[in-house]
């Protein structure tokens, strides 16, 4: 990316057009993520700055687009119910713990049952051998899948309420998210390999 794209995006730390003065130019996080947000839309934007810089407004500004999924999905929701499943998607899609079966690598080690014979015929005999299986708690993912209790936990309700009432408000707001994050992947990889808009 030259220069004057960079000088075109408002970046505000830099005068790239000033004469030289030495030295190296300090770009922020806040800068590389608004050049490299270019062109998406607001909510996968607020998601690229909220990746790139961790500010609170940046995460405001997401949580309100999940808030807004949300409730397209149930306009009557209640304005505390909305909030605390904004706050469970949130949890979930950005908070990642590593899953115990696995301890993040995505692979266990499983024992594999070998029949052997004897060729004297003194009859089979039991053996095994290890093998690296994809780990079934997190489908590979290293990342500890959420349970609804969970989910209903985090959102501030009780299991039960969660699921039959607001599992599908819920699955909304993360569907946007993934979305979003697809959006903001693709339009990454392409600006990377140099294929600007």
């Amino acid at each position: 990316m030259g220069v004057s794209v960079l000088s075109t995006l408002g970046v505000k730390s830099v005068d790239f057009m000033a004469p030289g003065r030495g030295g190296v130019p300090s770009l922020t996080r806040s800068d590389v993520a608004a050049a490299m947000a270019g062109g998406l839309s607001e909510p996968a934007q607020c998601l690229a700055y909220f990746l790139f810089t961790g500010e609170v407004r940046a995460e405001l500004a997401l949580a309100h687009h999940i808030r807004s999924a949300i409730i397209a999905n149930n306009p009557d929701m209640d304005s505390r119910i909305a909030d605390g499943l904004t706050r469970s998607v949130m949890a979930e899609s950005f908070d990642h713990s590593r899953c115990r079966a696995c301890r993040g690598s995505g692979q266990i080690v499983s024992k594999v049952p070998l029949n052997t014979s004897d060729t004297h015929g003194a009859g089979v005999f039991l053996s095994e051998r290890r093998e690296l299986m994809t780990c079934d708690r997190c489908d590979g993912h290293g990342v500890s899948q959420w349970t609804a209790f969970k989910r209903a936990k985090m959102a501030g309700m009780n299991e039960r309420s969660f699921t039959r009432l607001y599992s599908a408000a819920r699955a909304a707001g993360a569907r946007s998210v993934r979305a979003w994050m697809g959006e903001l992947t693709s339009h990454l990889t392409q600006r990377l390999q140099g294929q600007d808009d």
